[in-house]
């Protein structure tokens, strides 16, 4: 989706992207 990589954390990303897979 493209979200700003400020407010997220590495580990919230990885989760994320787990869910949207």
């Amino acid at each position: 989706l493209g979200f700003p990589p400020a407010w997220i954390s590495t580990q919230s990303a990885e989760e994320l992207r787990a869910h949207s897979l």
